[in-house]
């Protein structure tokens, strides 16, 4: 059987249910969930050996428990699976598990975070065993037995960070970067969209060819996706930054930033009511940029509300702005809005947020052009990208 099918074996049989770690006391407790804790962990890490040891004490425990038998199992077992499971979790995977201070002769083990990490992995295994399941969770959730810096550089992990806890896709637990999401999604329509722009520039345009004609409407679509995903990635960074600001504690006067009304906070007022008023230098760095992006904005809102009102104050058709979009316009205003992310984490000080930026296989210029890799170069990076 594999991995997730032991896994979910392991779920069917009940073996990590709290009655079931009830039937065991004293060393044989400790043990079985030092293991049930092994278990869950390893899969985050795809540390096949220690998953695979964790299963074969654990189903034996389980069985011996069943049978009436578990008393057959000799502690000095019990101990040397202590050892091995906590060294594991404490030096491998940075769970704080073990008392420092303490010889292995003594009762090295924390119970305070023995009894914490099993709450949580109990809790976990109830949430991905839904149809809809849950691996994403606070860092403020695991970090009172859980020390996960050591596993990424660039990086402070905070409380109200994100953590992806997937079994058996990636080498570690992954920080979720909301803005890098955004990032990744726009890059990938902008190759999507410069393959489909050179692709019209090779093949004339004739309107009685189904082919050139879907090219083309499939061009424009991806043009102005493009676009609107555009002013998504800034949106994003946005609120990942006012999200930071506000759970880092700063700036506690500041009206926005005392709001709790988050969900209808945009984009424009974090710009006009929290950065142009801490950071004033923003003001006047980002005023022609500002206005640009307030015009593809509306640029923006013509085409996910594509109808047939005019413009404010005009008689013009708001469908205008999909028939005058073009190549240049849109590369204009993708540089801007890159630009503006610049500018404002210039000003931010320890309070920048693109920590990931400067990993980058390749930075963004539009007007080249060209396509651009979305990756990080993992090799001076150790957070992986999410597909």
């Amino acid at each position: 059987m594999d991995k997730r099918g032991l896994f979910s074996s392991a779920i069917t049989l009940g073996m990590f249910e709290k009655s079931k770690i009830r039937q065991f006391s004293g060393q044989y407790r400790q043990t079985y969930r030092l293991l049930m804790i092994q278990f869950f962990t390893s899969s985050f890490f795809n540390h096949d050996e220690q998953f695979f040891y964790a299963y074969k004490h654990l189903n034996k425990m389980h069985a011996g428990a069943y049978l009436k038998r578990v008393g057959e199992i000799k502690i000095e077992d019990l101990l040397d699976i202590d050892l091995n499971t906590s060294m594991y979790l404490t030096a491998i995977c940075g769970l704080k598990l073990v008392d420092g201070e303490k010889t292995i002769g003594e009762d090295y083990i924390i119970q305070e975070n023995l009894l914490m990490a099993a709450d949580f992995f109990n809790k976990y295994k109830d949430n991905i065993n839904q149809a809809d399941p849950t691996t994403l969770y606070r860092y403020s959730e695991i970090e009172g037995f859980w020390d996960l810096s050591s596993h990424f550089t660039g990086i402070k992990l905070l409380p109200h960070y994100w953590i992806d806890l997937p079994q058996f896709i990636y080498e570690k637990p992954v920080p979720t970067i909301p803005e890098y999401f955004a990032y990744v999604d726009l890059i990938n329509l902008w190759n999507d969209t410069i393959n489909k722009f050179y692709e019209t520039q090779e093949k004339e345009f004739n309107w009685n060819s189904p082919e050139t004609r879907e090219l083309r409407y499939s061009y424009f679509s991806s043009l102005r996706t493009v676009l609107i995903f555009g002013v998504h990635f800034l949106e994003t960074y946005l609120y990942s930054l006012y999200y930071n600001l506000k759970n880092i504690g700063v700036f506690p006067e500041n009206k926005l930033i005392k709001r709790n009304d988050i969900r209808k906070i945009s984009d424009k007022q974090i710009i006009d009511d929290l950065l142009f008023i801490e950071y004033p230098a923003l003001r006047t760095e980002l005023e022609t940029r500002y206005d640009n992006y307030k015009d593809m904005l509306d640029y923006r809102d013509a085409f996910v509300h594509i109808s047939a009102f005019t413009e404010d104050h005009s008689e013009r058709s708001r469908m205008q702005r999909l028939i005058n979009i073009d190549m240049n316009y849109v590369i204009d205003g993708l540089d801007n809005i890159i630009n503006m992310v610049h500018i404002i984490e210039s000003n931010l000080g320890d309070n920048k947020i693109l920590f990931w930026w400067e990993y980058l296989e390749e930075k963004p210029v539009f007007s080249n052009k060209k396509r651009i890799s979305p990756l990080l170069n993992q090799i001076s990076f150790s957070i992986t990208p999410l597909d």
